[in-house]
C-alpha cells in the first residue's frame, strides 16, 4: 500500500444514477490523500469531490485500510458525507487492491466491490455496487500524484 502514499489529483466519472434515480452521467474532480494512520497498522485515505458544476452535492469519505496477517486479507472500512457506512475485505496482488463487502448508503444497504491499482505514477480506483441485480459500476477515478 506504501505506494498509494501521498497526495492525489483525480479526474473522475460517476455513472448515471449514481447521485439518485434519474441522475446523468457525471464528470468530476477530486482529490485522496493516503497516509499511514493507527500507529502504522492502517492507512487513512481521506476523499473528497467538491461542488462542481456537474456535481449536485460535494461529497467527502474518509477509509482505512489495514492488513490481516492471520487471514491474509486485506480490511477496509470507511465512512462518508452522506451518513454511508461499509465494511470490506479483500485482497492484494502486486499493484493491485480488491475487496467486496456491504455498505449502507442513502437508506440501503448493498453489497460492494472495489479495486484500487497503481501502474507508475498513477492510480486507478473502480467502485460497484450490487443492489440485487449484479454488480454496476457506480464510479471509476484516474489520478495522478
Amino acid at each position: 500500500m506504501k505506494g498509494f502514499e501521498g497526495s492525489w489529483k483525480c479526474d473522475s466519472k460517476f455513472s448515471a444514477g449514481a447521485f439518485g434515480p434519474g441522475s446523468p452521467e457525471v464528470a468530476a474532480k477530486s482529490t485522496v490523500k493516503f497516509k499511514k494512520d493507527m500507529g502504522g497498522f492502517f492507512y487513512r485515505g481521506d476523499y473528497e469531490v467538491k461542488k462542481q458544476k456537474d456535481v449536485p452535492m460535494p461529497f467527502k469519505g474518509t477509509f482505512f485500510m489495514g492488513f490481516d496477517p492471520g487471514s491474509q486479507q486485506l480490511l477496509v472500512t470507511g465512512i462518508d458525507s452522506t451518513g454511508g457506512l461499509g465494511s470490506s475485505t479483500g485482497k492484494i496482488a502486486g499493484d493491485t487492491a480488491t475487496y467486496t463487502g456491504e455498505q449502507y448508503t442513502m437508506g440501503a444497504k448493498v453489497k460492494t466491490r472495489e479495486t484500487m491499482a497503481l501502474k507508475g505514477k498513477e492510480g486507478f480506483h473502480k467502485f460497484e455496487m450490487d443492489m440485487g441485480k449484479g454488480f454496476v459500476v457506480i464510479g471509476e477515478e484516474t489520478c495522478k500524484k
